[in-house]
């Protein structure tokens, strides 16, 4: 089991989430994506994952090419800034983010 530590979000999320360790990476990912809906920033891969922050349609996130997968699907390791200056640390689902 990796010893990485987790990262706990910001106090104005839910402060009880602990963001899942990456476990793969493909350069090719890389990059600023918008987001196509709004989206729940998660701590993990899939639904079932504490929801961090939503995120709204047409905001940028940013990955560096860090992932998970789960059920043939990837789930991006991002950072996404809100309007208010604040980032955050999670993971959006790629069915839902354009290049």
């Amino acid at each position: 089991k990796s010893k990485a530590k987790s990262i706990k979000t910001n106090k104005d999320t839910n402060s009880n989430a602990k963001i899942d360790v990456a476990k793969k990476f493909s350069k090719s990912l890389t990059g600023e994506y918008k987001t196509t809906t709004g989206l729940n920033l998660r701590s993990g891969a899939g639904k079932s994952k504490d929801i961090i922050t939503v995120i709204p349609e047409g905001k940028k996130v940013n990955c560096y090419g860090y992932y998970n997968t789960l059920n043939g699907v990837k789930w991006y390791y991002v950072t996404y800034k809100n309007d208010k200056g604040v980032t955050y640390l999670g993971y959006v689902s790629s069915k839902y983010l354009k290049k």
